[in-house]
């Protein structure tokens, strides 16, 4: 990304991270931060544990909390409906990969074939139906 393209993305994002906003994020951080610290707590000295799938959990419990305003324990509920969405959105399908990789490769098939809509994952369904899935996690 260079040139106009870079600025106008530049001006639509940096209002979202000024100084100000960052402030009232932090209790967000601690609070799920409090929230992280537990589920350690339960562990043993001895015990193996998936770090990586508990630092994903805390990772989507801040972001639907700070861009989203829900509070989808995902810390607390491995199941949780959110956490299973950002899973498809972070773990793929070969055909969407397939498909991204096309795309990236030449942005003119997407006017040409309809592959959007048909590779659509679960993560931008959800979304579409923000405000009636909202409604669940509050």
């Amino acid at each position: 990304m260079k040139g106009q393209e870079w600025r106008n993305l530049r001006a639509r994002l940096t209002p979202t991270f000024t100084s100000g906003k960052m402030k009232m994020m932090f209790p967000t951080l601690i609070d799920v931060g409090k929230e992280l610290e537990k589920i350690f707590e339960q562990f043993t000295v001895e015990e193996e544990v998936e770090v990586k799938e508990i630092l994903s959990r805390y990772t989507i419990d801040v972001i639907s909390s700070v861009a989203f305003g829900l509070e989808t324990n995902s810390l607390k509920n491995p199941d949780a409906e959110f956490l299973k969405i950002g899973k498809q959105f972070s773990n793929p399908s070969m055909q969407q990969i397939i498909v991204n990789l096309l795309l990236f490769a030449c942005p003119a098939l997407a006017k040409i074939v309809p592959v959007r809509k048909s590779t659509r994952n679960g993560f931008f369904q959800w979304f579409e139906l923000f405000p009636e899935n909202a409604l669940l996690f509050s």
